[in-house]
């Protein structure tokens, strides 16, 4: 598979649905160009450069699928390209940080909603967190999603990589462990944490990892070798060709990934399930 990420945003004014919507149609086009299979787009990105707080993100929301996502669609079954994204969906009451996830024949295969928000400007926009992690089957590979602060809980991409996963598409504003600055003050971004964070969880769990970033510095595929196949240093679109069949193997000729899960004592993992959890608020500095 040919797998490719693209980023960025508007370069300037203000956004509207229409003209984001123009804006990463045309990431499309130059992915397609490229020969992409699987082209991965950044966050909530039909609304981006537009007001974002608790009483825009009701309007901003619509239901998925709907006609907001058929252009999309529409570029997928001409262009014969699978693609994800995520936006803000609209679910009756609620509203939901989503990723939807549309096969190369312009089908809806599935969404995920973020489970975990970004701290606190998520919670203050009214929106509403998923539970779960579900796997597709998207031609030949299997696919999940995470969105950007799910990128800091481990089981995020843990998860879906027991379930099966090889690809894990990361629509993703970017990650406070990628600063070098853990502070109140203004974080910087640092490309070399930023690439060790994509390509362990990428390593650790056996999955490609399919990275687009907002703000275009950064956007990347990680390999399950621990190897940075492609990222931007300003470009929006990267690609890299990758074959899921070739996995990391080890004594015996077993593959690496086979042979984690086989090792695995999950009765010993009780900490993962809630269990002898310590106080979240302890050692807060005296703040």
């Amino acid at each position: 598979m040919r797998l490719g990420a693209a980023g960025g945003t508007l370069s300037s004014g203000k956004g509207s649905l229409r003209k984001n919507t123009e804006f990463y149609l045309g990431q499309c086009r130059e992915a397609a160009k490229q020969g992409v299979d699987l082209l991965c787009l950044p966050e909530f990105m039909l609304a981006m450069r537009m007001p974002i707080d608790h009483k825009t993100v009701p309007r901003l929301a619509f239901e998925v699928p709907g006609k907001e996502i058929a252009p999309f669609q529409a570029f997928a079954r001409e262009h014969r390209m699978a693609l994800c994204f995520s936006v803000l969906e609209k679910n009756r009451e609620m509203v939901h940080n989503t990723a939807v996830l549309i096969d190369k024949h312009g089908e809806l295969v599935g969404k995920y909603r973020k489970v975990h928000l970004a701290q606190p400007l998520e919670v203050w926009w009214g929106v509403t967190p998923g539970h779960d992690f579900p796997v597709y089957q998207l031609d030949n590979a299997k696919v999940a999603m995470n969105i950007c602060m799910d990128s800091s809980a481990l089981e995020s991409a843990r998860i879906p990589a027991r379930k099966g996963a090889e690809i894990l598409c990361l629509p993703i504003m970017g990650d406070h462990r990628a600063s070098t600055c853990f502070s109140r003050h203004p974080h910087d971004f640092d490309i070399e944490r930023w690439c060790m964070i994509q390509r362990m969880r990428a390593m650790d769990n056996h999955v490609y990892m399919v990275v687009s970033r907002n703000w275009v510095y950064g956007t990347g595929i990680f390999s399950p070798r621990g190897e940075t196949l492609a990222v931007s240093g300003g470009t929006r679109l990267v690609w890299a060709d990758v074959d899921l069949e070739d996995l990391p193997r080890c004594v015996g000729d077993a593959t690496f990934k086979g042979m984690c899960w086989y090792e695995r004592r999950e009765p010993a993992y009780g900490a993962l399930s809630g269990e002898l959890m310590p106080d979240p608020f302890a050692r807060q500095g005296g703040r």
